[in-house]
């Protein structure tokens, strides 16, 4: 009987003495109550979109005593099951404007569903679990959630030439305008991410709030950053976490000297005439021209003159036959 009682006072102090409930697995034993709290908050939001909020629990057998939602450090949603209403909604306001709106249809235990989120709805949300007796335990998590304004347009991308040489510094720009948070810009060359290091980045804040994303790119161009055929493909994108991502792209062609090889093939040298060759070219065929009468008599001298030899000649051959035939 002794030892009996001493080892129940044994497991009674391994086990902890209390309200829990304790269940002896062999040698060893285990409290049962609520555990495993943890809650899904969307990481970003539309602004004016619905959001919802869940948080999940195991009460391990114990029943609920309530749950709890907090935006900061104030309660603005409890559910109760052992009162009636079960639902209750705390008005959270701002220069007497609603902060919360909270859809009790869509909210319940395990919910809660906000409408049409302002901006000032971005902070921490907590969610508070307490079981019933005999327990009592109870459990806080939390997530943060961000309401974003998106930019109406896509990202302006300026500064692009229609060519360029190996060893020119591509110098652009890349703007968005109108959001909240900044929009992230990153540069892409050829559907390859640019090195950070040629980058440099710029935020302000505009009127509303609202919050504008500038960066520029400076890279030297080798021969790796054109494609075989010549082509340069600069695109910037815009993005902000997961629910926008717009980009801007522009082309640019490599400005080879004449002669080169492209695809193993030699470009033609083609002779892009100069003004005295263009104005002496347009005066051959031009009557009205001095250079084209001079042109003309030097031409009937020569024909002149052609015509004289071969009557020469012809005579010079008819002497000799005739001074053949007579010896």
């Amino acid at each position: 009987m002794a030892q009996s009682f001493i080892a129940i006072l044994y497991k009674l102090g391994t086990c902890g003495l209390g309200g829990d409930r304790i269940v002896e697995l062999g040698a060893g034993c285990v409290v049962l109550g609520l555990k495993n709290v943890r809650v899904n908050v969307p990481v970003a939001v539309p602004r004016g979109d619905n959001a919802r909020l869940f948080c999940y629990f195991d009460l391990e057998g114990d029943a609920l005593y309530s749950v709890k939602w907090y935006f900061g450090a104030h309660e603005f949603y409890r559910y109760t099951p052992r009162e009636s209403p079960a639902i209750k909604i705390f008005q959270l306001n701002v220069q007497k404007d609603p902060l919360l709106n909270v859809d009790a249809s869509m909210s319940n235990a395990t919910q809660v569903t906000l409408k049409r989120v302002p901006t000032t709805l971005t902070g921490r949300y907590s969610c508070e679990v307490s079981a019933d007796a005999p327990s009592f335990h109870t459990a806080l998590v939390s997530g943060d959630m961000t309401v974003v304004v998106t930019p109406r347009q896509r990202p302006q991308l300026m500064g692009i030439r229609p060519r360029y040489r190996i060893g020119d510094t591509l110098r652009a720009n890349c703007t968005s305008t109108g959001s909240r948070p900044a929009a992230n810009l990153t540069w892409v060359l050829n559907d390859q991410p640019v090195n950070s290091k040629h980058v440099r980045q710029y935020r302000e804040v505009q009127q509303h709030d609202l919050e504008t994303s500038t960066t520029i790119l400076e890279l030297p161009l080798t021969s790796y950053h054109f494609t075989q055929h010549g082509r340069l493909k600069v695109r910037c994108a815009a993005s902000i976490h997961n629910i926008y991502w717009q980009s801007t792209e522009k082309s640019a062609e490599e400005e080879r000297p004449r002669g080169t090889l492209v695809n193993d093939v030699e470009e033609p040298f083609r002779h892009r005439p100069d003004e005295d060759d263009v104005e002496q070219y347009e005066d051959q065929f031009n009557p009205t021209s001095t250079s084209f009468h001079s042109n003309k008599s030097i031409g009937v001298l020569r024909a002149s003159q052609y015509i004289y030899g071969i009557v020469f000649c012809l005579t010079i051959a008819f002497l000799f036959q005739t001074t053949y035939i007579v010896v």
